[in-house]
C-alpha cells in the first residue's frame, strides 16, 4: 500500500478546513526558513497546487516516497511530487496561519510494518502562491509503548484480581484457623477445668486405699499371720503412692492451664527448702549410690515465692536427676544471684542426658524420650512441663541444657523483683 495514499483523505480534509480567500495573513516562506526545516525532528512537507514542492530529510525517511530532484536557486533543495501524490488536491485558496490538526493516520512503513503518524497543517505562501505546510510526527514508538503499558496494566489488573482472590481465601483460612484455635482452647480449658474439679473425687478413695494398706503392711492392729498379705499391702501402698503422685501432677497442671492455680506467696529461705528436698530424695539416691550436693551462694537473698510450689519444683527436678542418673553418679543444686538481681536455681546431673532434637519433646506435657534407659523408668512426662508452668506463674522462666550421655541442667530463673534482703523471711 502506498504510504502517500494513506495520507490523501486526511490531508485533503485538513486543506479544506483552512480558511478560503483573503490570503493577506499567510506567511511567505523564505529560502532561509525552508533551510531550517532540516533541523526540525518532524517531517515537514510544503504542498502547492497539488504537488509537494518541498520536504526535509525526515519527510523522506518517514514516507519513503519523497525523492530529491536537485536544487532550485542554487541552494534550496526541492522535491517533486511522486505519481502517488497526484491524486492529492488542495481545493480552494488557503488562508490563515493557524495550525489545524489532521489527526492520527496509519501508514504502510518501508519495512512492511505499520506506522502511526499525526500532524498539523498551516496556510503559508510559497513563492507568492497559497500553499499548505504539513508537519508530521512518527508516533509509532509512542503507540507501541502505550500498547505495552496497556498490556502491562491488563496484566497488573489480572494480578490484582488474583491477589484479591488469594487475600480473600487467606482471610477465610485465617478465620477458620482462629475459630479452630478458639474451639481447641475452649476444649482444652474445659478438660483442664474438669480435671481440676475432679481432685476431691480422685484423691478421696485413693487416700483410703493408701491408708488401709499402710495399716495392714505395718500391722498396726496386730500381727498378720499370712506374710504374703503384708507383702501385698506394701505393693498396694506403693502403687497408690505412685498413682497419687501422677494424679497430683495432672491436677496441678490442669489447674495451671485452667487459671485456677493460686500462689500463696511468702518470703522463703532457699537453703531450708533445698535441705528439705534433699531429705525427701536421699533414700532413692542412696539406693543407687548417687551423691547429692548443693552449692548455694553465700550472698543468695531470700525469695518471694509460694514455698510449697518451690519445694515441688525442686523435688521434681531432683527426682528426675536421680531417676535418670546411673548408679555412682552425682546430682547437685546450684543457687546463684544473676547480674540483673534475679535468683537462679539450677539442678544438674551427670546422667544419660537428652539429644538436642528431643529437648522440645521433654518440655511438652506427656512427652517422653524413647531411649532404652528412659524406658526403664516409670513416669507420665508431666514433671518438666509442670515445673515450667509453675516457674512462669512466678514471672520467671525455665532454661534447659542437656547433652546425650553427659548430663542435664535445668535452671529456674526468677525475676529480680522476687529477690528480697536477707533476714526478712517469715
Amino acid at each position: 500500500m502506498d504510504p502517500v495514499r494513506s495520507l490523501r483523505e486526511p490531508l485533503a480534509r485538513a486543506a479544506h478546513a483552512l480558511p478560503r480567500a483573503g490570503s493577506a495573513a499567510l506567511v511567505e516562506l523564505s529560502p532561509s526558513e525552508t533551510a531550517l526545516f532540516e533541523l526540525v525532528p518532524d517531517a515537514v512537507l510544503v504542498v502547492c497546487d497539488g504537488r509537494v514542492v518541498h520536504g526535509n530529510r525526515r519527510a523522506a525517511q518517514l514516507l519513503d516516497a519523497v525523492r530529491r530532484t536537485g536544487e532550485s536557486g542554487g541552494s534550496d533543495p526541492r522535491t517533486e511530487l511522486p505519481p502517488a501524490f497526484a491524486d492529492i488536491r488542495i481545493h480552494g485558496a488557503l488562508a490563515g496561519d493557524e495550525p489545524h490538526p489532521i489527526g492520527e493516520v496509519e501508514l504502510d512503513g518501508p519495512d512492511g510494518g505499520r506506522l502511526s503518524v499525526e500532524g498539523h497543517v498551516t496556510g503559508v505562501r510559497w513563492h507568492g502562491r497559497p500553499a499548505a505546510l504539513f508537519t508530521l510526527r512518527d508516533i509509532t514508538r509512542l503507540r507501541g509503548i502505550e500498547q505495552d503499558l496497556q498490556a502491562r496494566i491488563g496484566e497488573l489488573e489480572l494480578t490484582k484480581q488474583l491477589l484479591e482472590k488469594s487475600t480473600k481465601k487467606y482471610a477465610e483460612l485465617a478465620d477458620q484457623l482462629q475459630k479452630a484455635k478458639e474451639a481447641a482452647d475452649t476444649a482444652n480449658r474445659t478438660k483442664s477445668e474438669f480435671l481440676a474439679n475432679m481432685s476431691h473425687e480422685l484423691r478421696t478413695p485413693l487416700n483410703a486405699i493408701m491408708g488401709f494398706s499402710e495399716v495392714i503392711k505395718d500391722e498396726m492392729f496386730g500381727h498378720v499371720s499370712v506374710p504374703q498379705y503384708t507383702e501385698y499391702a506394701r505393693d498396694i501402698h506403693n502403687s497408690g503412692a505412685h498413682l497419687l503422685e501422677i494424679i497430683n501432677d495432672i491436677l496441678d497442671l490442669s489447674k495451671v492451664e485452667a487459671g485456677k492455680f493460686e500462689l500463696v506467696e511468702e518470703d522463703v529461705e532457699i537453703a531450708e527448702v533445698v535441705a528439705a528436698v534433699h531429705q525427701l530424695v536421699k533414700g532413692r539416691a542412696d539406693a543407687k549410690d548417687i551423691v547429692l550436693a548443693d552449692r548455694l551462694s553465700g550472698d543468695l537473698p531470700h525469695l518471694r515465692a509460694d514455698k510449697r510450689t518451690l519445694k515441688q519444683m525442686l523435688l521434681n527436678l531432683l527426682s528426675n536427676g536421680v531417676k535418670f542418673t546411673p548408679a555412682g553418679g552425682r546430682v547437685w543444686i546450684d543457687g546463684t544471684l544473676a547480674g540483673d538481681g534475679g535468683i537462679r536455681l539450677a539442678v544438674s546431673d551427670n546422667g544419660i542426658g537428652i539429644a538436642p532434637e528431643h529437648l522440645d519433646k521433654v518440655l511438652a506435657p506427656f512427652g517422653q524420650v524413647d531411649s532404652p534407659l528412659a524406658r526403664e523408668h516409670q513416669g507420665t512426662g508431666l514433671g518438666l512441663p509442670l515445673v515450667k508452668a509453675m516457674v512462669e506463674l512466678h514471672g520467671g522462666k525455665l532454661a534447659f541444657e542437656s547433652a546425650e550421655g553427659q548430663g542435664t541442667t535445668v535452671t529456674l530463673c526468677f525475676p529480680a523483683k522476687r529477690s528480697l534482703p536477707r533476714g526478712t523471711a517469715g
